[in-house]
């Protein structure tokens, strides 16, 4: 309900659940129960057992209302942690399966292009000795632009999967060839 409760004798109220007593092997004779409360909802609640003086009053609720008050926030505060910390690992967990599938699929398509590379390097030969001149010449350069744009693409996602700046392939394999 949100509002405090005083119980001052357990075994005449609906609202005591023995249940919890007999688990915990305790014997709950008495308790006052008051609200937690954020400035944006109800928590949880906070209770007092067994006062031994005397029955609890008013002024025992205005007391753990006032302790109810400073330990609502941390309370809340700790969860919101928890929950945080929670979400924070689910999130490295996540990279880090992006990370993988990304590193296999880039893996995957590097020996690909390599062997698709080689294949247009040992083709380049016979093609200008067969003749045909400028239109196979415009193919394969064509071939090779659009396949060194894909190479370049491989080699940038494997340079940000280990963190490393941005290299300059382009100019090795031109070395190379």
């Amino acid at each position: 309900t949100g509002k405090p409760l005083i119980v001052n004798d357990t075994s005449q109220s609906p609202y005591f659940f023995a249940e919890v007593d007999a688990k915990a092997g305790y014997r709950t004779r008495s308790m006052l129960d008051v609200p937690l409360f954020t400035p944006e909802r109800l928590i949880g609640v906070l209770c007092a057992v067994n006062k031994k003086a005397a029955p609890f009053t008013e002024a025992d609720v205005s007391l753990l209302s006032a302790v109810a008050n400073l330990v609502a926030l941390p309370i809340e505060n700790a969860s919101i942690h928890e929950a945080l910390e929670r979400s924070f690992e689910e999130v490295q967990r996540l990279n880090l399966a992006k990370d993988r599938v990304i590193h296999h699929l880039s893996h995957e398509i590097k020996t690909p292009l390599s062997v698709l590379a080689a294949s247009l390097n040992l083709m380049a030969k016979p093609l200008a000795d067969a003749g045909g001149g400028r239109h196979r010449q415009e193919t394969l350069d064509r071939a090779r632009r659009n396949l060194q744009r894909m190479l370049d693409m491989q080699y940038k996602i494997e340079d940000m999967l280990q963190g490393k700046e941005e290299r300059h392939y382009r100019l090795l394999s031109v070395l190379l060839d």
